[in-house]
C-alpha cells in the first residue's frame, strides 16, 4: 500500500506479517489485509465478469484459461477465509474474503454467474491449485458448495429483511446450477422464501416496508436476482421453471417504485439515505434510471399479453422517443440478454400511475403524503418507523426552487459519529421535540392520516402519530401542512 506521504506499507518501521501492524495507541492497521482483499475485489467485481463474458460471446479459449485459473486461485483460500470485513461491527467477525455475513451472498453470486459462462470450457479440467482435483471440483466444492451452506444455515437467523433476503439468494443462485432441491425449497416454498418476503414485506401501493427509500429500491434489487434463476430453472420440482414476473406483488414492487415518489425530481431522503444539499432543477420530463430498468425487465419477462401491453407503453414513456439512448445509459449487461423491441402504438402511462407520477396522493401503509404543486414539493411522512428509519415521525421535507429547504443530515456512511449520535436524533428533523426527548422510546410507532385533499389550489394533509411520544404521556401529537398550488407558499 501507498500512503499520501508516497510510502509503501507495510515497511521496516511499521510491519505486517498478515495479521496486521498494531500502532502505540492500539489501533490496528491491516496493511496486507487491505491489499489482499483490493486484490480479491477487483478479481471478482471486474476481471472476472470481463473474462467470463468475452468467453461466452466469442468461444476464445483464452479468456477461459485465464478466467477458471482466478476462479480457482480464489477457490483456493475461499472456505479458510472466514473472518469477513475488518471493520463490520459484529462480535464474533464472520464471512469469506473481505465480505461480512450477508454480504457473502452479494458475490457469491457473481462466482456463480461466472462459473456458469466458463462452465462448457475445457479449462475447467485442467489441475487446480489445490492438490488432486480439477478446477472445475474445486470451484464447486470449495466456493460454491461452501458460501451456499454458509448462506443456506444463516436464512433461518431471524427477520425476512434485506440481509435474509441476500442469505437466501445466495444459496438458490448454487442451487440452481448445481441442482441442489433443498436450497431452491428453501427459497420458494419455505417460511422464509422469495413469496413469504414478497407478501409480508410489499404493500397494496406496491411499496417495500423498511423506511428508507434507497434501502427499498436495494430489496427490490435482490428480490429481482431471485427472478432470473428461477424462471431460467429447469428441474424435476420445476421442469418450467418459475416466473417471478407473473407474480402481481413483484410487478407492484417494480413499477415506477422511484417516480411515484420523487418530489421536484428528487428522492425523499428521510431516514437512512444520503443528504441532498446541492442544487437540481425540476426535469421536464420525468425519468429514472431504476424505473426504466425495472420496466425493461417486466416488459420483457411476463408472460401476460395485457400486463405486457402496459409495460411496452410505460416504458415507451420513459423513452420519450429515443429508446437506444436510454438503453445505452443503462448499468449491467441484462439487456444484451433480453432486451426485446417496443411496440409501434402506445406511448404514455395508464392513468392510475400518471396521477401518482405528476400529483399528490398517500400512500397510506408507508404513511407517506406526498404533496406537488408546480416546481414545489412536500412530504409528510407519518410512520411507522422501521428498520434504516430515523425517530422523525411527522417531519417535514420540503422542496423548492431547486433545492431540499427542510435539510435532513442524513448519512453517507453508516459509522460516522454524526449518524450514529446528532443525524439519528429527533431534535436534528424538522418537527416538534417533546421535552428534548427522541420519539419512539416506547413499543409502537405509526400514526394515522386524519385528512388528506388535492384541489387545484391547494394540497393539504393532515396527520397525528401519538403513539411516537407514548412514554411522555402525549396523548395529541399532530400536524397539517397546506401547500398553495401558486405563489410559493407552505
Amino acid at each position: 500500500m501507498k500512503n499520501s506521504e508516497g510510502r509503501y506499507l507495510p515497511d521496516e518501521e511499521y510491519p505486517d506479517e498478515g495479521k496486521g501492524y498494531t500502532a502505540p495507541d492500539g489501533r490496528i492497521h491491516y496493511f496486507v489485509g487491505i491489499f489482499n482483499s483490493w486484490v480479491t475485489e477487483q478479481w471478482t467485481l471486474n476481471a472476472l465478469p470481463a473474462l467470463s463474458k468475452a468467453y461466452l460471446l466469442t468461444g476464445d479459449k483464452r479468456y477461459a484459461d485465464r478466467g477458471t485459473l482466478l476462479l480457482d486461485a480464489l477457490a483456493s483460500i475461499y472456505s479458510e477465509s472466514t473472518s469477513g470485513s475488518w471493520d463490520y461491527p459484529s462480535n464474533p467477525p464472520s464471512g469469506r474474503f473481505a465480505r461480512p455475513w450477508y454480504q457473502v451472498a452479494r458475490t457469491l453470486v457473481k462466482y456463480v454467474d461466472q462459473y456458469d459462462f466458463l462452465h462448457s470450457s475445457s479449462s475447467m479440467a485442467k489441475p487446480s491449485l489445490k492438490p488432486g482435483v480439477t478446477r472445475r471440483e474445486n470451484i464447486e466444492k470449495n466456493m460454491l458448495l461452501d458460501g451456499a451452506y454458509y448462506c443456506y444455515r444463516h436464512s433461518f437467523d431471524g427477520g425476512i429483511h434485506n440481509g435474509h433476503a441476500d442469505y437466501v439468494r445466495g444459496a438458490l443462485a448454487v442451487g440452481c446450477a448445481l441442482d441442489i432441491p433443498e436450497y431452491v425449497r428453501n427459497a420458494v416454498e419455505s417460511p422464509f422464501s422469495i413469496h413469504t418476503m414478497l407478501a409480508n414485506n410489499i404493500d397494496r401501493d406496491g411499496r417495500y416496508y423498511e423506511s428508507s427509500l434507497g434501502y427499498a429500491i436495494h430489496a427490490r434489487g435482490l428480490y429481482l436476482t431471485y427472478a432470473d434463476p428461477l424462471v431460467n430453472l429447469r428441474s424435476k420440482e420445476y421442469p418450467d421453471g418459475l416466473n417471478l414476473y407473473d407474480d402481481p406483488k413483484m410487478q407492484s414492487c417494480l413499477l415506477l417504485p422511484e417516480l411515484q415518489v420523487e418530489l421536484a425530481g428528487r428522492r425523499p431522503n428521510f431516514g437512512d439515505s444520503s443528504p441532498d444539499f446541492g442544487y437540481k432543477p425540476i426535469p421536464e420530463r420525468p425519468f429514472a434510471a431504476v424505473d426504466f430498468e425495472y420496466l425493461e425487465r417486466l416488459y420483457a419477462m411476463t408472460s401476460d399479453p395485457v400486463m405486457k401491453k402496459q409495460y411496452g407503453a410505460a416504458l415507451g414513456f420513459l423513452a420519450a422517443g429515443d429508446l437506444d439512448a436510454k438503453r445505452a445509459n443503462q448499468p449491467g449487461d441484462w439487456l444484451l440478454w433480453h432486451a426485446e423491441d417496443l411496440p409501434a402504438e402506445g406511448a404514455d402511462l395508464p392513468e392510475s400511475l400518471e396521477s401518482r407520477v405528476k400529483g399528490s396522493w398517500i400512500a397510506g401503509m408507508k404513511g407517506m403524503a406526498m404533496l406537488r404543486a408546480g416546481d414545489q414539493a412536500a412530504l409528510l411522512r407519518f410512520g411507522p418507523s422501521l428498520t434504516h428509519g430515523d425517530p422523525d415521525d411527522l417531519a417535514l421535507l420540503y422542496y423548492a426552487n431547486g433545492y431540499e429547504l427542510s435539510y435532513d443530515l442524513g448519512y453517507g456512511l453508516g459509522s460516522t459519529h454524526v449518524h450514529c449520535g446528532w443525524a439519528s436524533s429527533t431534535a436534528s428533523h424538522c418537527l416538534v421535540t417533546v421535552d428534548e426527548t427522541n420519539q419512539l422510546g416506547a413499543e409502537g410507532s405509526g400514526g394515522s392520516l386524519l385528512s388528506f385533499a388535492n384541489l387545484p389550489s391547494v394540497q393539504m394533509v393532515e396527520a397525528e402519530s401519538a403513539n411516537s411520544y407514548a412514554e411522555t404521556g402525549v396523548e395529541e401529537y399532530s400536524r397539517t401542512l397546506a401547500l398553495m398550488s401558486e405563489g410559493g407558499y407552505l
